[in-house]
C-alpha cells in the first residue's frame, strides 16, 4: 500500500495538478468552463470527473456526435454552488441546489440549465469519459 501511495506501482495512483489537467474554456461560445480533475485519458481512463462553471442563463447540452453507446454508461451531477435544472431522457426534469445530486443513464440526451443570475458550479462524473 505504501508503494502505491509513493507512486512506485504505476497505474494505480496518479497525482494531477493544474499543469497536466485539461481546461476547456467555452465561455464566449457556450457560457461554460470545464476544469478536468483527471489527466487527459488517451483512451486509458474509463471515467471523467470535472468541475463545470456555467454562466448565468447558459446551458450545457449532450454531445451526441462524440458519444458512443455503452452498457452501464452513467452520468452524475453534484451541485457545488447555485441552482441548475437537469433535463434528461424523455423530458424528465430535476431542479438541483447546492449539495444536491442526480445520476442517470448517460445514453440519454440531456440539457443542464443554470437557473441563477450568476455563475453556478457543479461536478460532473461520466462513465465512459466525455472529455
Amino acid at each position: 500500500m505504501i508503494d502505491v501511495a509513493l507512486g512506485k506501482v504505476k497505474g494505480r495512483l496518479e497525482i494531477c495538478n493544474a499543469l497536466n489537467r485539461g481546461h476547456l474554456h467555452y465561455e464566449d461560445q457556450f457560457g461554460i468552463r470545464i476544469y478536468s480533475a483527471v489527466r487527459p485519458g488517451g483512451g486509458r481512463r474509463r471515467f471523467f470527473i470535472g468541475q463545470i462553471f456555467i454562466k448565468e442563463r447558459a446551458n450545457l447540452r449532450s454531445m451526441r456526435r462524440r458519444w458512443r453507446y455503452q452498457t452501464n454508461a452513467l452520468m452524475c451531477v453534484v451541485v457545488q454552488d447555485g441552482r441548475i435544472l437537469v433535463e434528461y431522457g424523455d423530458r424528465k426534469k430535476e431542479t438541483l441546489a447546492a449539495g444536491d445530486s442526480v445520476y442517470w443513464d448517460a445514453n440519454l440526451e440531456f440539457v443542464i440549465h443554470n437557473l441563477e443570475h450568476q455563475e453556478s458550479k457543479f461536478f460532473l462524473f461520466t462513465q465512459p469519459p466525455l472529455f
